[in-house]
């Protein structure tokens, strides 16, 4: 859902599949980086481990709000039986 005056700000809520700690080779600090389905929808998202509340793992559920920066990747849609008309 975007939030905000910019159109690449939203807030999402959904499931960490995926969850990784690494470190900014610049600043030092320690990173989550983490895979998120919401929706039908996977994001990969990086966030600061001061930023963030708990420890994040996967199935428990994340909400924040995200800069959206990327590419989108689309699937083709092949009809199934239940596309059919009757």
């Amino acid at each position: 859902m975007p939030c905000g005056v910019e159109c690449d700000q939203y807030s999402i809520i959904g499931e960490i599949k995926e969850v990784e700690k690494i470190r900014n080779i610049y600043t030092k600090e320690e990173i989550y980086r983490m895979k998120i389905e919401s929706h039908d929808l996977e994001f990969m998202v990086c966030i600061n481990s001061r930023d963030l509340l708990g420890e994040p793992q996967p199935g428990r559920r994340f909400k924040g709000q995200i800069w959206m920066q990327g590419t989108l990747n689309l699937v083709p849609y092949k009809a199934g039986p239940m596309d059919q008309k009757r």
